[in-house]
């Protein structure tokens, strides 16, 4: 048993080494591909090429597979002789995978399905699970593209379900995408979308792997005849793949986008894109993506009722697709993996042989070990029989060591009187001790208690420097309050006493145009007061939570353009224009009508006061689509071309009583209320809404409203 746990630990260790070469190899591929060309090529000119060497080109080979050419294979090929001559485990595994997806990217699926598994065989060697997980994944492919997808799955799964177990979080999700395309291709969209879908919850931060994802669920679309999805995700795929100069994904996009033309009968834009990617494929030598983009050619040119174009290239499409899928390929794959079960059996066996040999040397050790005890157990016996003949001596002495002892006897009833007195001594300082211990532990309650009341002093002093903050704060807010009340409400009611009183004076001398003038003074200066004291009132529902929040499906459009007519005429009278774009034709979200009423007017008026004569107040709404929050969300802008919000003004922009130092540009009242009152409005909707300025340019107002509902979850 012993030894299977060292050979446990020993096989730990070899993975610990492994996953530190596999570290340093991930970190590499970021160095510029001259510079690793250049190491290698210095390596091997001065024949120091080791494992280093072999990594080098396990990089080159991978970073290069699918931009065109042999080189790829090339540097695979060229990492195998090497690690052959080596004989190093990890280097035979990280250089037969290399070899196996060079040739998958070239359509040559036997010599691609032999060296996966013989890169797993010596990844299963390594104990190396993130190894095992690429090899099965690369064999699963190779299945997929012979049309062999019940074996496919069988591979992919596996991958899936050690990839789970070890936390991978990439390699899980190409193995879910790869189960995706499988089920794709047998028709199976449902469990298709499944697993593609499973694939974007993994969070994925891999540009290339999103790219993937992305262009499989634009297939996956196209299958379902929902074109538009289809397209909006192949092309997003497509700008991944370009930015990463992924040659064979954009083949494979161009291609889609080509199919998706032809099913919407527009023969000649698929033309363009099946043209690009026939072009591309051949660059690259991919044979299969060749046939798969002749056979469309063939397809475009036949809706375009030009048979004999159609016919060349139906033809050549079927003499390329023979020279891939032909039965002896597909059989000898079948009998490859049949003599690598068989190898991997072999390799068993010899590994339980070892064991066994292993065994048997411990059984011979505790056979040598059971000598070399007899041995001993001799030696012991005739130091036994010297020991007897050495009795006598012994007892000559003993009888010399009573002698000794009668003196010692004599000499302990000495110290025996000596050690009475010393215990007479202890027991008077015992009960000292005591007294003294009694005292300390009086002492001690004494300051415990002490310590208890400091605490509760503590505590109390705590809460009442809370209650004292907390009171200047109200304190504030109540000498806040009464100056608007003071400053804010007296000048109005002032006005509306002058204005009542001279046409209570002067009412029979006064002509029409000017009773009206004196009444719609009266009407303005009383809607100000109304305002303040709606805003003050708002500010104390939010405050002690009576405010009443009720949530439905709700039309933006409908909102916004009520809210802007409510404004027409103030900016009528600046000079305002007041311009709405939407980019959908219906706009919903899941919010309170009266409050997003509330929000929009207090965030348009702001504008319109801010803004100068002659200029625009600009408002739209955009779908965000994924957010940081759970559900997507709807965006609405409120623009205008005012004088901006200073960098100090940002910091106190949405705090209640907040006076800016911006001021209206027509003369107009603030209470420094209603941003407050918005923000809180938006947040108990479950939105956010901020402010986006610099000084001198204009400020953007944004809300995020939930499209949907989410309100049970906040």
């Amino acid at each position: 048993m012993n030894i299977v746990k060292y050979g446990i630990y020993i096989i730990q260790f070899v993975g610990i080494i492994v996953g530190i070469v596999g570290q340093v190899f991930a970190e590499q591929s970021q160095r510029p591909i001259d510079s690793v060309e250049s190491i290698v090529r210095s390596a091997l000119a001065q024949n120091q090429a080791d494992s280093n060497t072999i990594t080098n080109l396990c990089e080159l080979s991978q970073r290069l597979n699918g931009s065109g050419g042999d080189k790829p294979l090339q540097y695979a090929l060229q990492a195998l002789h090497i690690a052959e001559l080596q004989q190093t485990s990890h280097g035979l595994a990280q250089s037969w995978y290399c070899v196996g997806d060079a040739y998958r990217v070239q359509g040559r699926y036997y010599k691609s399905s032999d060296a996966f598994f013989q890169s797993l065989k010596y990844w299963e060697v390594l104990g190396d699970k993130k190894g095992q997980v690429k090899a099965l994944n690369g064999v699963g492919i190779t299945y997929y593209h012979q049309g062999n997808y019940d074996m496919a799955r069988r591979f992919q799964h596996l991958g899936l379900a050690l990839s789970k177990t070890m936390g991978m979080v990439n390699e899980q999700a190409e193995a879910l995408i790869d189960i995706g395309i499988t089920f794709r291709n047998q028709q199976q969209l449902d469990s298709a979308m499944s697993y593609l879908l499973q694939a974007i919850d993994l969070n994925i931060t891999s540009s290339e792997i999103m790219s993937d994802i992305l262009y499989n669920l634009g297939t996956v679309y196209e299958q379902t005849h929902d074109y538009e999805r289809a397209i909006k995700h192949i092309h997003r795929a497509l700008t991944l793949k370009m930015q990463k100069k992924e040659h064979v994904g954009i083949t494979y996009c161009y291609r889609a986008l080509g199919r998706i033309a032809l099913a919407q009968n527009n023969p000649q834009q698929a033309l363009l894109y099946v043209v690009a990617s026939l072009r591309l494929a051949d660059s690259l030598g991919i044979g299969l993506e060749k046939y798969q983009t002749l056979g469309l050619l063939s397809e475009a040119y036949k809706q375009q009722k030009n048979y004999r174009q159609a016919l060349l290239y139906h033809e050549s499409a079927t003499a390329l697709r023979d020279s891939i899928f032909n039965a002896q390929t597909i059989q000898q794959t079948l009998d490859m993996q049949s003599s690598y079960q068989q190898e991997k059996q072999s390799y068993t066996i010899n590994v339980l042989q070892a064991e066994s040999d292993k065994q048997t040397l411990f059984r011979n050790a505790l056979i040598a070990v059971g000598l070399l005890l007899l041995v001993v157990l001799w030696i012991l016996l005739n130091r036994y029989r010297l020991k007897t003949r050495s009795e006598d001596v012994l007892k000559e002495m003993n009888a010399e060591l009573v002698r000794n002892h009668t003196l010692l006897d004599e000499q302990a009833q000495q110290i025996h009187h000596t050690n009475t007195i010393l215990q007479e001594a202890n027991h008077h300082l015992q009960e000292m001790n005591i007294e003294l211990e009694t005292l300390n532990e009086d002492l001690y309650v004494a300051n415990s208690q002490l310590d208890g009341k400091n605490e509760e002093l503590h505590m109390m002093n705590t809460v009442l420097a809370g209650t004292n903050e907390r009171l200047a704060e109200l304190n504030n807010e109540k000498n806040e309050f009464l100056g608007i009340a003071a400053h804010d409400l007296k000048n109005p009611l002032a006005l509306i006493q002058i204005n009542a009183s001279l046409m209570a004076q002067y009412y029979d001398n006064m002509v029409k145009e000017e009773h009206l003038e004196r009444l719609n003074g009266i009407i303005a200066t009383s809607k100000r007061m109304s305002d303040i004291i709606t805003n003050l009132l708002d500010v104390n529902a939010i405050e002690t939570g009576n405010l009443v929040v009720t949530p439905k499906m709700l039309n933006l459009q409908y909102c916004l353009q009520r809210s802007i007519k409510n404004f027409h005429e103030q900016a009528s009278a600046k000079q305002l224009s007041i311009v709405f774009q939407s980019q959908e034709s219906n706009d919903w979200v899941f919010a309170d009508e009266q409050i997003c009423m509330q929000i929009f007017d207090n965030l348009i008026s702001n504008a319109v006061k801010y803004s100068p004569r002659g200029k625009n107040v600009w408002i739209m709404v955009k779908e965000q689509g994924l957010t940081l929050k759970p559900a997507p969300c709807c965006l609405i802008f409120v623009k205008d071309e005012g004088p901006g919000i200073s960098q100090d003004d940002m910091k106190k922009l949405f705090g209640k009583f907040a006076r800016l130092s911006a001021r209206p540009t027509g003369g107009e009242h603030s209470t420094g209320l209603g941003l407050s009152i918005v923000k809180k409005l938006v947040e108990a909707m479950n939105g956010c809404v901020w402010c986006e300025s610099e000084l001198g340019k204009g400020a953007t107002f944004c809300v995020e409203l939930p499209i949907r509902e989410q309100m049970e979850s906040k």
